[in-house]
């Protein structure tokens, strides 16, 4: 829902973060896009001054890692490395998670 003319509005759940921030974001316009995004995480109340966007964007970042979406693996035997996963078609929307994901 777009919250101003400046602004794009995203609301999400916690659980589903990456789900719903995928859904949302991958339908939006170009120019939507543009804008900033507000983030609100459903059933939580807060205006999204930095804080909120900050929250949502290291939970992102967390979950688009998680082994779950097979996008990713770790390089090395350290766990500090991570490189795209090439077994990664076993997830159906991949290529479509990678283009979100950048």
């Amino acid at each position: 829902a777009v919250v101003s003319t400046q602004s794009t509005g995203v609301e999400v759940t916690r659980n589903d973060v990456f789900e719903d921030s995928y859904r949302q974001i991958m339908n939006m316009r170009p120019r939507d896009l543009k804008k900033r995004l507000m983030i609100k995480f459903k059933d939580e109340e807060g205006l999204d001054y930095g804080g909120v966007a900050r929250e949502w964007l290291y939970l992102l970042s967390h979950e688009m890692l998680n082994p779950y979406y097979g996008l990713f693996q770790y390089s090395r035997e350290d766990i500090y490395t991570l490189e795209v996963n090439p077994n990664s078609a076993v997830n159906p929307d991949h290529i479509s998670y990678f283009f979100f994901v950048g």
